[in-house]
C-alpha cells in the first residue's frame, strides 16, 4: 500500500502545482496592468498653474482619440502658447502607444488607467513615462 500512497502523494502535488501555473497563464489580459513608471524628477509644476491646465487639456485629446475607435495606435497632442516673452515653460506634450493586436476599447482603457497612474505616481513631474501592458504614456 506504500507505492499506491505516494503515487496519491505525488498526484496530488502535481495537481496543485499545475493548478497554479494554469490559472497564472490565462489570466485575463484585457485588464490594463501598469508594469513600470518612470518620473525621472528633473521639473516639476506647481497645481493650479496654466501648466496644469494644458497638461489636463493634453490628458483630455489624449482620451478622447483613444476613445474614437479608429485604427490608429498611437496619437500625440499639445497644449499651450508662448507667454508675451516668448517663454513656452507651460506649454504641454503627450503621446501615447497601444499595442497593434488589441482593440480600440482596451486602448482606451489603456490609456485612462496610464493617465490616473501617472497622476498617482507623479503628481507635479513635468517628465512622466507610464509603460502598461497594452500601451505605453509619455
Amino acid at each position: 500500500m506504500a507505492p499506491f500512497n505516494m503515487f496519491v502523494t505525488l498526484l496530488g502535488a502535481v495537481y496543485i502545482l499545475s493548478s497554479g501555473y494554469l490559472r497564472l497563464t490565462t489570466e485575463d489580459t484585457d485588464t490594463p496592468r501598469p508594469l513600470r513608471h518612470d518620473c525621472p524628477n528633473t521639473t516639476t509644476f506647481n497645481p493650479n498653474t496654466p501648466y496644469q491646465s494644458n497638461l489636463d487639456d493634453v490628458f483630455s485629446k489624449l482620451t478622447s482619440n483613444a476613445a474614437r475607435g479608429t485604427d490608429f495606435i498611437y496619437f500625440s497632442a499639445s497644449a499651450g502658447s508662448e507667454n508675451s516673452t516668448g517663454n513656452s515653460s507651460d506649454y504641454v506634450y503627450g503621446i501615447y502607444l497601444c499595442r497593434g493586436d488589441i482593440s480600440s476599447t482596451m486602448c482606451h482603457d489603456c490609456v485612462l488607467a496610464s493617465i490616473t497612474d501617472a497622476r498617482q505616481e507623479c503628481p507635479t513631474e513635468k517628465e512622466v513615462i507610464i509603460w502598461e501592458e497594452l500601451c505605453m504614456l509619455r
